[in-house]
């Protein structure tokens, strides 16, 4: 079995991050979002939101294990609430593989490289598996709270790690 290579999002890879992209949203959100709304709309948006590759100070990885992209994150490290993780999706059939905690103890080194100690993100209340997920790899749930996409009221949760300087990391991965 071949290991995850973590390294810097590139222009060749836009259409197959916008494309996995683009299928975990169907996946996770079917029947949380609108079924109309992750038709042609969600399809424009992941073209709208993946035209280029995030910039400074936005930190935009992939994983690849042997020669495949099997996900991607993106981080935001100057949001005002402190270092947002925007994404992070894994292909379904790399899931339990590596390729997920590689991407995020890849930001989490990063988030600890510009001087900050904490991490958080946004999902959805109704998506049972990332949220069993960042439990397990030790975020803090907050209260429910209502938010929305694209105009669709959604009930959300954030999942934070107030000190990912305590966080236990795996051997540091080429990026």
């Amino acid at each position: 079995m071949s290991a995850v290579l973590i390294r810097a999002m590139a222009a060749e890879d836009l259409e197959a991050v916008s494309d996995l992209h683009l299928r975990n949203w169907r996946d996770s959100y079917a029947g949380l979002l609108d079924s109309a709304f992750l038709g042609d709309p969600v399809v424009k948006d992941m073209a709208r939101r993946w035209a280029q590759v995030p910039l400074a100070p936005d930190l935009a990885i992939v994983a690849v294990k042997g020669g495949i992209l099997t996900g991607f994150a993106r981080l935001r490290v100057d949001h005002p609430k402190g270092p947002l993780l925007m994404n992070l999706h894994v292909e379904a059939q790399h899931r339990g593989t590596g390729s997920g905690r590689a991407l995020f103890e890849a930001c989490v080194r990063h988030v600890l490289q510009q001087g900050q100690d904490r991490l958080w993100l946004e999902v959805l209340l109704g998506n049972q598996a990332a949220r069993a997920l960042y439990a397990r790899w030790g975020g803090v749930e907050s209260e429910p709270f209502e938010d929305s996409i694209s105009g669709t009221p959604v009930t959300s949760v954030c999942i934070s790690w107030p000190a990912v300087s305590r966080l236990t990391l795996g051997p540091i991965r080429p990026s």
